[in-house]
């Protein structure tokens, strides 16, 4: 062997060996629970097995969650109706409101007071102050009835308002109060395995654990905990759904986890051709021209067929699309089903039930 080749051979085994030791500290790194795009901690790359890595990465995640697990709200249910009651005009429309309250005190105490000069008067005969009085009575009748009208539409759009306000309030406190309470699981499921308890279970392998969409170092138990892997189901069975496909179920509603829940997701996903649908292909067609893509359809048509409320399904279709996206989708297609009801067979009873207003 020439010294050409000597060298070759050489350059070749250390970039193996690079590449071994850089492949292993990605392990580790995905075992520890590292972002991609997270640079890798020290403590990380010196751990000699990804389950040792495992353990060390879920103490990170203890040290970071600890600080937003159990933080007050940056603001209060009183502050964020505060701020969308002045964002709203509706101090504007209270003080319109008082305002005309005070011209309706006004308008019956000149009444009263012109009532008065009407029978003090002496020259006045008794016909005269009686007729004076009823015209009086008729003018201030009109003008107030005027204002109590007026009053009634501001009233109206105040007390709208004020409802509005606080469920803008609500929603928001519930909202943060849902992440919390979310970090507060993740800091109790990092914190167990910090401590190294369930270190005897089995762990997913690399092409199961992206398979299933969580990181490597993950337990079976821990999956089967998430409601990732049907407890006491054969591995075709929980690694059979793509994660389009279980986003697909989410929105539908559809609780794959179970024996009944995962028969229920494969005949909605693959459907047989006879199979009664939902939606026509009109419709499919309207709904597309409404920026609604038919999986979406067939979700929110799905969900309603199950019995599931506006809310449930509002909270399914955010969870996979974004708060705003999932939102738009309900919002736009509940009114065209509504108008198009007695069309849909099925959903007729479930959509007279909902009482949603009509467009």
């Amino acid at each position: 062997m020439s010294n050409e080749e000597e060298k070759l051979k050489t350059e070749i085994e250390r970039i193996k060996k690079e590449i071994a030791e850089k492949a292993g500290t990605i392990e580790k790194a995905e075992a520890g629970f590292i972002e991609p795009t997270e640079e890798i901690p020290e403590e990380i790359i010196a751990a000699k097995t990804p389950k040792e890595a495992r353990k060390i990465g879920a103490g990170l995640k203890v040290k970071e969650l600890e600080k937003k697990a159990f933080a007050p709200a940056e603001k209060s249910w009183e502050d964020i109706f505060k701020e969308a009651y002045n964002t709203s005009g509706l101090a504007d429309i209270k003080k319109q409101i008082n305002d005309i309250d005070a011209k309706i005190d006004q308008k019956n105490a000149d009444l009263l007071t012109a009532e008065g000069e009407i029978s003090e008067n002496p020259w006045l005969s008794e016909a005269g102050r009686v007729g004076r009085t009823k015209k009086l009575y008729d003018m201030a009748q009109k003008e107030i009835t005027n204002l109590v009208n007026k009053r009634k539409q501001l009233t109206d759009t105040y007390n709208a308002g004020i409802d509005a306000a606080e469920k803008v309030a609500t929603r928001t406190t519930t909202g943060y109060e849902r992440e919390q309470a979310l970090t507060q699981k993740e800091l109790a499921y990092f914190s167990k395995i910090a401590e190294g308890k369930g270190e005897e279970e089995e762990i997913l392998s690399p092409s199961e654990a992206k398979m299933l969409g969580v990181k490597y170092g993950t337990t079976k138990k821990e999956a089967q905990e998430m409601g990732i892997i049907p407890k006491g189901a054969e591995k075709t069975s929980w690694t059979e759904f793509s994660s389009q496909e279980k986003r697909k179920l989410v929105a539908a509603g559809i609780d794959w986890t179970t024996e009944e829940g995962y028969e229920k997701a494969i005949k909605y996903l693959y459907p047989e051709k006879e199979e009664k649908t939902f939606l026509s292909t009109s419709d499919y067609r309207n709904l597309a021209a409404m920026e609604i893509p038919k999986e979406v359809a067939d979700a929110i048509a799905i969900a309603l067929s199950e019995g599931n409320d506006l809310e449930s399904i509002r909270r399914g279709l955010a969870e996979v699309y974004g708060r705003e996206k999932g939102y738009s989708y309900l919002d736009k297609m509940m009114p065209y089903l509504q108008k198009k009801k007695d069309e849909f067979g099925n959903l007729i009873d479930i959509l007279n039930k909902l009482q949603f207003p009509t467009p």
